[in-house]
């Protein structure tokens, strides 16, 4: 319904099931999900329109498996989601080991890589093109309908519009800077800081270049991570001590980009065609694991990067999100058989995902104590040139070199003991 006010001043009214606050892939993949469910469903975006997002994504297994689920995943590779079959390890000299995914992980497993913004413009324009599903796009969140303590709707604000929008469960997926949140005022917890920053660039694909996730190793630095982001570009994950990124630009791209040419010849051409750092495509994240104490509130759950932030390596901030919107499905349905939506019926979405979250802040926390302090960086580099170049290398041999008595070393468990290998796969 809409009213005009005083001096002409418009203002829309909804009236809807639930709201969801933020379009990103949390909040597009729960609106999604929840119109599946029955609902009716109003999807709160403050960009304007699809924006696309630089920083590149890959995901698990079982955010694949989540895709396949719904019939998300041939449009995604349609749309661009590059998939690889291939994990290799190189180190300064060269070529380590590939190795097959399939033959690690069991057939049919396969690592899909691209853009950031690939699948949450599917499920944006899924929800837009639903009819119970109503997409709001250039609609900033300003504050809460309350009644009581209780949270029954919101107030946006669209090109200064006033947007009230009346629902039994607001959905709180704003992103690491959620304003929701902040409304609420509970402070994001950093667990864990780390004294490296990511950087990412991108780099023009060989010609011939075959899709694939490659680590490259050394003595003197942190490894880098490559994945192809669509058939021309590949994008480039290194790790920097914090802070050195305004002087590593003073510097020559190349000299930044030698290493990678050098150990993977079919590099060579896309290194020499990048003349600055420009045409790179920089960008600087900082790592850190944080978490907010509380997701459930009387009528209002946060979802993904508003409750959760982790580091880039575990590859957790998309693939936590999606998560959280398949695991939601359940609490809601149960809000809506008892008509509760009380913090006390939605404590069984907190505690599910808070369980959920705990293990993998662990795992965020361990694998990147030993990807990014420099003083392991000598024992990776050693042990997967002792492990990979000597074929006759044996469990004892790796056990030892790690420190470890356990027998039963298979590939996996050696990649992923020495922090080189994501602990999803």
């Amino acid at each position: 319904m809409i009213f005009a006010g005083k001096g002409a001043c418009w203002m829309i009214r909804k009236n809807v099931d639930i709201v969801v606050i933020g379009a990103g892939p949390g909040g597009a993949m729960a609106a999604f999900l929840l119109l599946l469910e029955g609902y009716q469903v109003c999807l709160v975006e403050v960009e304007r329109q699809n924006r696309k997002v630089a920083r590149g994504e890959y995901f698990q297994v079982d955010s694949i498996n989540l895709l396949k689920k719904y019939d998300l995943l041939e449009e995604a590779i349609c749309s661009g989601l590059q998939k690889s079959q291939n994990l290799s390890i190189y180190d300064e000299d060269g070529l380590i080991k590939k190795n097959d995914i399939r033959e690690l992980f069991g057939d049919g497993s396969f690592v899909l890589t691209g853009y950031h913004h690939t699948v949450r413009d599917i499920l944006r324009k899924k929800v837009q093109e639903h009819p119970a599903g109503d997409l709001m796009m250039g609609t900033a969140f300003v504050d809460f309908i309350r009644e009581g303590d209780a949270v029954i709707g919101v107030v946006c604000d669209r090109a200064g519009e006033r947007v009230e929008i009346y629902a039994k469960l607001t959905i709180g997926a704003d992103g690491r800077g959620s304003k929701v949140r902040k409304k609420l005022s509970p402070e994001m917890q950093t667990l864990q800081q780390y004294p490296v920053q990511a950087l990412l660039t991108t780099l023009p694909a060989p010609e011939d270049f075959t899709p694939e996730v490659s680590i490259r190793i050394s003595r003197h630095s942190h490894p880098t991570l490559i994945y192809p982001l669509d058939q021309k570009n590949a994008r480039i994950v290194s790790s920097i001590e914090k802070g050195t990124f305004s002087q590593l630009v003073k510097e020559h791209v190349h000299k930044f980009y030698d290493p990678i040419s050098k150990s993977s010849p079919e590099f060579q051409n896309s290194v020499a065609g990048i003349k600055n750092w420009k045409e790179c495509h920089p960008s600087v994240f900082h790592y850190y694991t944080q978490h907010v104490g509380q997701y459930a509130w009387d009528g209002l759950i946060l979802v993904g990067d508003a409750a959760h932030t982790f580091t880039p390596n575990l590859g957790l901030g998309q693939n936590m999100a999606l998560k959280d919107a398949e695991m939601l499905k359940e609490t809601v349905n149960w809000g809506f058989e008892t008509n509760d939506f009380s913090r006390e019926n939605l404590q069984l979405f907190e505690e599910r995902t808070m369980e959920t979250h705990r293990y993998w802040i662990k795992k965020d926390i361990e694998f990147n104590r030993l990807l990014l302090h420099r003083k392991y960086h000598r024992l990776r580099y050693e042990v997967h040139r002792r492990v990979f170049r000597i074929p006759s290398a044996s469990k004892k041999i790796v056990s030892h070199l790690l420190g470890r008595r356990e027998s039963g070393f298979v590939m996996k468990e050696v990649l992923q003991a020495i922090g080189l290998l994501p602990l999803w796969l």
